[in-house]
């Protein structure tokens, strides 16, 4: 089986919004998704992903987040906000804490432990973009 660029899947490269504290990680991670064909929008926590999800100006098709993070909410939260508030939208939660794979959204969310390989990130990305296509 040929696996066909993502770009060429939809109409627009799918938009995803990487939200990540450590800037070496958050630079890497959406400088790859970028060479993966991927519009990529990076964020350090979660109300800086809220402020970009409400706005209007562009469609993330997909939240690729951090559980630990500065900030009023964590990775688990910013996870129930999406799915209460833009229910469309896929999310990946990662954490370097493996006990963190216990919160109850786990079992319904795509989970990958740190350190993850960008190219399974960027496999796990493609297939819900497709399966939500």
């Amino acid at each position: 089986m040929i696996d066909t660029p993502v770009a060429q899947v939809t109409a627009r490269p799918p938009a995803i919004l990487v939200v990540e504290d450590e800037v070496l990680i958050r630079v890497a991670i959406v400088e790859h998704l970028q060479d993966c064909g991927y519009h990529v929008f990076g964020v350090s926590n979660a109300d800086e992903a809220i402020a970009v999800l409400d706005r209007n100006e562009v469609y993330i098709d997909l939240v690729f987040t951090d559980v630990q993070m500065p900030g009023k909410m964590d990775g688990w939260e910013l996870a129930a906000w999406i799915r209460e508030h833009h229910p469309n939208k896929g999310v990946i939660v990662t954490s370097a804490h493996h006990r963190q794979a216990a919160h109850e959204l786990c079992q319904e969310l795509p989970f990958l432990s740190k350190p993850y390989d960008f190219d399974d990130v960027a496999a796990r990305i493609a297939a819900l973009v497709r399966k939500a296509a």
